[in-house]
């Protein structure tokens, strides 16, 4: 396949794909990729899993466990679709794991009070 027809493939696809594919591949004015990468929030895969956030702020019911689906992976994930800063729903998982993980000695750690946090959030 010629790598135009590639590119093209990209930039029909999901916005999480789009944004990018105009950035890295075609070099795209700036404006154009923010405007693009604002999408992935209201469409496509972004919209979908920031759909599936609970009423409490979490994702598959969990701060860091079920793994993959807690609301640490999907954090990461939509980062990596491009989700943009500033994200309300995004900003509220995103205190969620701060406050799931304070420890007394200032450290953060999420694996050993996950669960407890899960149960009482």
């Amino acid at each position: 396949m010629e790598r135009s027809a590639i590119i093209e493939w990209l930039l029909a696809g999901d916005p999480a794909i789009r944004w990018q594919a105009l950035r890295d591949l075609r070099g795209a004015a700036e404006s154009t990729v923010r405007r693009e990468q604002a999408r992935v929030a209201r469409e496509g895969w972004g919209a979908r899993l920031l759909a599936l956030q609970d009423a409490n702020g979490r994702w598959g019911r969990g701060i860091y466990t079920p793994k993959w689906i807690s609301t640490t992976y999907t954090l990461l994930l939509l980062r990596s679709l491009g989700v943009a800063r500033g994200n309300p729903q995004a900003l509220r998982g995103a205190e969620l794991l701060l406050q799931a993980g304070r420890c007394d000695d200032g450290g953060i750690n999420f694996w050993r009070k996950s669960q407890a946090f899960s149960e009482t959030v």
